[in-house]
């Protein structure tokens, strides 16, 4: 597999187009989205149907494509979506993104044609140019259907390379195209990446998603994936399932979700968009926001991720009541200062002189106001009374050996 292609290995996601409040296309935003894919450690990112390419003039088109390739710099391998409903037409949008420095090309087929004529269309096509082809199956976007021997024939063309599927079930599409075309044809997911793990034990070997849920649902889930994780990535895909049924109803609520988890990162500035979809109703933005809690959804749009630490302390001879008494007696500031520092589950338990204690904290751990440390400071100074000295400083939490639900399946 080429380098270009092996880019796509995990999540590639399509690069949404920002508009301001005059229904613009907002380059800034579009430069800050671009820096934060990047910064997530994503290797390869494009334009596709969900940039709004269809909403937007050819004008447009070409200012996207130019300053992609302007704002990645080279860093990432990037993908430009060039389908069109005629072949002269995806292959002069083709040569302008290949001039730009661009990749790989994400194709769409036309409307119109019979599967012997979509198969002239992307010959066509491949014959004109010299860069790695995705073959796009959207149905629900293009209302074309390939079919899993249409897809496999394509396989045969030059520079067709990868398909991305999109007409649900993903999964059946993803067996039944891997079982025609063996390691010819690099399969990736898409259609929001809802099905990303049944796809990948199918033989994908990569997804397509929006750019917000890429980067803070879908990496983490391939990143398990990659080093047999199975377990560790269902947990994780789990936990966001009532937001990615949320994002999945239409398109609209899909375009909404991954432009407002942007717009509180800072990365947007509206969550406006041109395509022609239903926008959610304020019923439905509540609804998103209650989902966004349960998720546990920072208010930046960042989830929460955790670590667990175990640790043991000996106790001086003696102090054994006073250490019970201090906790159970303990000022409001204390749990105030743990909640404060991103712990959300914090056990002690004691056996005579020794103590065990465990923690599930944010990672990275947040800081606390100054009038928390400084009650924080008054805190460790009566423990240092009762708690003999700890023979190495704080690196002292214990190795886990052994954790259930099971990391790893």
């Amino acid at each position: 597999m080429s380098n270009v292609l092996h880019s796509l290995r995990g999540v590639s996601p399509i690069v949404m187009t920002p508009f301001d409040e005059r229904n613009r296309i907002d380059f800034d935003s579009y430069e800050r989205e671009v820096e934060w894919l990047i910064a997530g450690g994503l290797k390869a990112m494009g334009l596709g149907l969900a940039s709004e390419l269809k909403f937007v003039t050819e004008e447009e088109r070409l200012s996207l494509v130019k300053a992609l390739a302007r704002f990645t710099k080279g860093r990432v391998k990037i993908f430009a979506g060039t389908g069109a409903d005629d072949a002269a037409l995806a292959i002069e949008r083709s040569h302008a993104a290949l001039e730009e420095g661009f990749d790989m090309l994400l194709v769409t087929p036309p409307k119109g044609p019979d599967e012997d004529g979509i198969y002239r269309y992307y010959e066509a096509i491949s014959k004109a140019i010299r860069a790695p082809i995705i073959v796009q199956d959207a149905f629900n976007n293009t209302h074309v259907r390939m079919s899993a021997d249409l897809i496999a024939r394509l396989g045969d063309i030059e520079h067709v390379r990868a398909a991305k599927l999109e007409t649900a079930p993903t999964p059946t599409a993803v067996r039944e195209i891997k079982e025609r075309v063996g390691d010819k044809l690099m399969l990736i997911g898409g259609m929001g990446s809802r099905y990303t793990i049944d796809e990948w034990r199918r033989g994908a070997e990569g997804t397509i998603p929006g750019p917000a849920t890429g980067l803070l649902v879908f990496k983490p889930i391939w990143d398990h994936l990659q080093k047999g994780e199975v377990g560790a990535a269902r947990r994780w895909l789990r936990r966001f399932d009532p937001l990615m049924h949320w994002g999945l109803v239409d398109n609209g609520r899909f375009h909404y979700l991954e432009k407002e988890l942007m717009r509180r990162k800072g990365i947007f500035r509206t969550t406006a968009f041109r395509a022609d979809l239903p926008h959610p109703a304020p019923f439905d933005i509540a609804e998103l926001e209650d989902y966004l809690a349960f998720c546990e959804i920072h208010p930046d749009g960042s989830p929460r991720r955790f670590e667990r630490r175990a640790w043991r302390l000996r106790l001086r001879p003696g102090k054994e009541g006073d250490y019970v008494r201090d906790h159970v007696e303990a000022p409001q500031e204390i749990y105030d200062l743990i909640a404060a520092r991103g712990v959300h589950e914090y056990s002690i338990f004691v056996d005579g002189r020794d103590v065990f204690l465990y923690a599930e904290e944010d990672v990275p751990q947040r800081e606390a106001p100054a009038e928390l440390r400084e009650a924080g400071a008054k805190w460790r100074e009566r423990m240092n009374a009762i708690v003999e000295p700890e023979p190495k400083p704080r690196g002292r939490f214990m190795e886990e050996c052994f954790h259930w639900p099971r990391d790893a399946d």
